[in-house]
């Protein structure tokens, strides 16, 4: 166990750090906060995840767009017979 300055109270109490348990002398809430603070991550790292697939599908769908647009646009030229 290591003693170090508490999460919440930013240092004005001491807490030993331990496997699960979080104990401060100045505020006796800091594991509560922390499993706030953790789920909180967690819903911001979905929310993140979800918007990032979102617009790698959107981007792959304009340029999906895009190269058949300038195909359309850029015919391949007609060959013409050497002489």
């Amino acid at each position: 166990m290591k003693t170090v300055n508490c999460y919440t109270c930013r240092g004005y109490g001491s807490i030993q750090e331990g496997y699960s348990v979080f104990k401060c002398s100045y505020c006796q809430d800091n594991k509560k906060i922390i499993l706030e603070f953790i789920e909180w991550e967690r819903s911001k790292a979905e929310f993140r995840k979800k918007t990032k697939d979102f617009l790698e599908a959107l981007m792959s769908l304009k340029l999906e767009v895009a190269i058949e647009d300038w195909l359309i646009k850029n015919k391949k030229p007609r060959k013409f017979p050497k002489v």
